[in-house]
């Protein structure tokens, strides 16, 4: 009480001592913490993930012999797979990513289609050229289709083709087109 007798004694007013002690309160609770509980506070969003890395190169083409409907297509690469499923007609079109150094540009590009359902016993093979010949052709646009290679259709034909090859290579599979 002495400081309120000062403040009386002094001719200060009651009212402004409270104003100022009532300021000073809410400022030493605030803690000068920058901005209340952080229990309140939510944590930053995290980072957005990584952009997924665009296919360098696009393939399309159809799995016939009649049409295959939703065949289970394998592009082999050396020891890299990629898989997708045809269409109704037998359609198909995958997205290769090329990592630099993962690569033989000399490798052969493989396509395995399996029929499914009534077509289970369906199994065709297409040798469709080497990964580097088949970017080339493939030019700006990274998108390559049967029309602009007729290899990258899996058919009969191209089945037969790949059992001769091997015939004629004593057993082997070719490791190139010649």
């Amino acid at each position: 009480m002495r400081i309120v007798r000062s403040i009386q004694e002094n001719g200060a007013a009651p009212s402004f001592f409270i104003a100022t002690l009532l300021a000073m309160l809410m400022l030493a609770g605030c803690g000068g913490g920058g901005g209340g509980n952080a229990a309140n506070n939510p944590p930053p969003p995290p980072p957005p993930p990584p952009a997924a890395e665009e296919p360098d190169l696009t393939i399309s083409g159809v799995v016939t012999d009649e049409p295959i409907a939703d065949a289970e297509i394998t592009v082999r690469i050396g020891d890299e797979e990629f898989t997708t499923t045809a269409d109704g007609v037998g359609t198909y079109e995958i997205g290769i990513t090329l990592i630099e150094g993962e690569f033989d540009p000399d490798a052969l590009v493989e396509i395995y289609a399996r029929g499914v359902g009534d077509q289970e016993n369906v199994e065709l093979i297409a040798i469709a050229g080497t990964v580097a010949d088949l970017i080339a052709a493939a030019g700006d646009d990274e998108t390559l289709t049967s029309e602009e290679n007729p290899r990258l259709n899996v058919t009969h034909v191209s089945t037969a083709r790949f059992l001769l090859s091997i015939d004629a290579n004593g057993g082997t599979p070719p490791a190139d087109l010649a």
